[in-house]
């Protein structure tokens, strides 16, 4: 993403945030700790993450909050969040993309977990789920050479 234009937005974010609004207490957070987190700095990253979820659990924070376990090498708690997430079964509006990706990023985790089956598994689930996929889509592709590579 553009760090600059996160900065902008975050900044903007500060002048109108209501800290009574939970929308808003979540969408602070999560910007904070998207921004830490591309920043590469992980471990600062998880607290604001963990209080955007806690201000309004929804897929986005969920998956932030998986996704810097990863990154920061909890891998555990990352599957934890992973699992969850795929379990909400969310399809039918835009955070379907978060939950899509869940079952790609969980196959990560179980590949760093030392998990071939699991992993495998879950390339495959999200291959059977996009069956009628666009070619170009570079998850799924990417998923395909996962499922070969292992």
């Amino acid at each position: 993403g553009n760090l600059t234009q996160a900065a902008i937005m975050l900044e903007l974010m500060e002048q109108r945030k209501n800290n009574k609004n939970s929308s808003d207490v979540s969408a602070w957070n999560l910007l904070q700790g998207e921004i830490a987190m591309a920043q590469g700095r992980h471990e600062e990253a998880l607290p604001l993450l963990e209080k955007a979820l806690a201000a309004q659990d929804n897929n986005y924070s969920l998956e932030s909050l998986a996704y810097c376990h990863y990154k920061a090498g909890h891998f555990s708690q990352a599957r934890d969040l992973y699992l969850k997430l795929i379990g909400r079964h969310s399809l039918g509006w835009e955070a379907q993309r978060c939950w899509m990706e869940a079952h790609y990023n969980l196959a990560l985790v179980y590949e760093s977990l030392g998990n071939k089956a699991a992993a495998k598994e879950y390339y495959e689930k999200l291959i059977h789920r996009w069956q009628q996929g666009n070619h170009e889509l570079v998850l799924l592709a990417a998923a395909k050479e996962n499922v070969k590579r292992l």
